[in-house]
């Protein structure tokens, strides 16, 4: 059986859309979504490595969605103050805390 130069293209071109298709995938990693801001709500999605915090903004009400992970490795995770409310419906991770010895 012959093929023509076209049929070899299109099974050259199958094979490397199914080659990209594995390697995508398997490359994917979770897009980060910081702590978004609009007016006095605060929503954080997906993974959050950059923490929040309110500065010297109160009335502000913070909603880790479910599902979200919220992390500052190295700092305060999300810092709040006056008048401020934070629900967790997602998980807020911490560094833990080093011991003396």
């Amino acid at each position: 059986m012959t093929l023509s130069l076209t049929g070899r293209f299109a099974r050259l071109g199958a094979a490397l859309l199914a080659a990209c298709a594995v390697l995508c995938t398997g490359a994917a990693t979770p897009a980060l979504a910081d702590c978004l801001q609009s007016g006095t709500t605060v929503t954080c999605s997906g993974a959050s490595a950059t923490g929040f915090d309110a500065g010297v903004q109160g009335g502000l009400a913070v909603t880790v969605q479910p599902g979200a992970t919220v992390s500052n490795p190295g700092s305060n995770v999300i810092t709040l103050n006056n008048n401020n409310a934070a629900t967790n419906l997602g998980t807020i991770s911490i560094d833990p805390v080093p011991t003396s010895a």
